[in-house]
């Protein structure tokens, strides 16, 4: 009853009031900043669905297969060591035909076998180990990739 009452111009007004009330968005930390954090930026998204795939196209655009983010999520991680930690292996088949190096470590020698391993993505290790060479021998922190795949509760993958 109350509302029949109650002008356009004034519903307007309150819902402009209400709007500006509402705190402003915060900025997205996952934004490139550089065309060389393009495919990590990728990698990233497509590791989480509210973002843009990794496609050919993304990484014919003049950026570095191998780049590392320098700050937040990313920091020091490659697209390929991404993808191989979220499992996602079409994104691991496309980076590696591009020629992403697949034994890329960080300064804990974490690479992206290890990280498959540790995630439990049985796939994906089972690529990077038959199809892409990937180094099964390589350690972080004193742990080969079945080692860690083991202590984080993945026998399927250890037992590869």
């Amino acid at each position: 009853m109350y509302l029949a009452a109650i002008s356009p111009e004034l519903i307007m007004l309150a819902q402009l009031s209400l709007a500006a009330l509402q705190p402003a968005a915060a900025p997205d930390p996952f934004a490139p900043s550089a065309p060389a954090d393009l495919p990590l930026q990728a990698c990233t998204t497509a590791c989480d669905s509210r973002r843009r795939p990794v496609t050919p196209e993304v990484l014919e655009a003049g950026v570095e297969v191998d780049a590392t983010g320098e700050g937040g999520f990313t920091y020091g991680r490659t697209a390929l060591r991404l993808a191989a930690e979220n499992g996602h292996l079409p994104i691991v088949k496309l980076l590696h035909g591009r020629g992403a190096d697949v034994n890329a470590s960080n300064g804990m020698g974490i690479t992206p076998l290890i990280n498959a391993a540790a995630f439990g993505h049985l796939n994906t290790v089972k690529y990077l180990v038959e199809k892409a060479g990937a180094d099964k021998d390589a350690e972080s922190g004193g742990k080969t990739a079945a080692e860690l795949a083991m202590l984080q509760n993945h026998p399927m993958v250890f037992a590869f």
